[in-house]
């Protein structure tokens, strides 16, 4: 989904494939998503730290390609990276 969109893709992957996982498929009524979102906080590390300095990415991000935490942009997109990571890469 981001190959060709985010200018540091490769380095995104890396971070991702570099090390140990935690993949979790939060379910649960229209608000889960936004919940999760809000417990990660913004995508960009430096404005998580300035406007949200107790979000997951602003306590563990180092930078916008290892910002410490992945989250589904859109609740629509949800199902597809589920299948993705727990179908084609862990074969459940």
């Amino acid at each position: 989904v981001y190959k060709g969109v985010l200018p540091f893709y490769s380095d995104l992957i890396h971070c991702m494939t570099s090390g140990h996982s935690v993949a979790i498929d939060a379910r649960g009524g229209p608000e889960v998503c936004g919940q999760l979102r809000e417990l990660c906080g913004p995508f960009d590390v430096e404005v998580a730290r300035h406007l949200r300095p107790g979000c997951l990415r602003a306590q563990i991000g180092r930078d916008n390609a290892n910002n410490g935490v992945h989250v589904t942009d859109l609740p629509e997109d949800g199902p597809l990276e589920v299948s993705y990571i727990f179908k084609s890469l862990l074969g459940q």
